[in-house]
């Protein structure tokens, strides 16, 4: 599958399966309270119609697995079709199921207007592959079904196969990191092993 079949088949299906998530995983109607409580009596800070907790969100592609995202919490906005996301973690499939690349944020966002998702805040992307390992941090990185690659924006810091650091302000790439461009900035090292 191409990334940008991987990444229309991600947000065609994200509004419908995080409605669907939450209104089958536990819900509370949020109350006019600028931040929700949680079971437990500590609060969120978000706000939203639907407030959900311990979601799971998943798209095949056909029989295939193609993504999943798990949050510790959503709020969903109705009138706006936005829902923000809390403590977000996730995994990348390629078309025989197999990890390509995991995700973790503190936040999330998704659009329904834009169609785009957007991690923020320490984010954290790693390439799954043992012979072409990656890592890639940023506090924002956003996913468009208008587009083909990733962007990450405000700060890029790359690791490639272990050997080669770069920072810069912006990067766009492919979710298993063969095609990156890195832009604003821009400073490469190689990495020495001191073993």
């Amino acid at each position: 599958m191409s990334l940008r079949g991987l990444m229309l088949w991600f947000l065609g299906g994200v509004v419908s399966l995080v409605v669907l998530s939450m209104v089958l995983a536990k819900q509370q109607v949020a109350t006019t309270q600028p931040e929700t409580p949680n079971m437990d009596g500590t609060t969120t800070g978000l706000e939203g119609d639907i407030i959900s907790e311990d979601i799971t969100l998943t798209v095949t592609n056909g029989p295939s697995k193609a993504w999943e995202l798990n949050a510790k919490q959503a709020a969903y906005n109705r009138s706006q079709t936005e829902a923000e996301l809390a403590t977000v973690s996730g995994t990348f499939y390629n078309d025989d199921e197999q990890p390509v690349a995991t995700f973790t944020a503190p936040k999330g966002h998704y659009s329904d207007k834009t169609k785009a998702v957007t991690l923020l805040e320490d984010v954290l992307i790693t390439a799954t592959d043992p012979e072409n390992p990656a890592t890639l941090k940023s506090p924002h990185i956003t996913w468009s079904s208008k587009s083909d690659t990733i962007t990450a924006q405000d700060g890029v810091e790359m690791v490639l196969a272990n050997t080669l650091k770069s920072r810069g302000q912006k990067a766009q790439f492919t979710l298993d990191f063969s095609h990156v461009r890195l832009s604003g900035q821009t400073t490469t090292e190689l990495v020495q092993d001191d073993a």
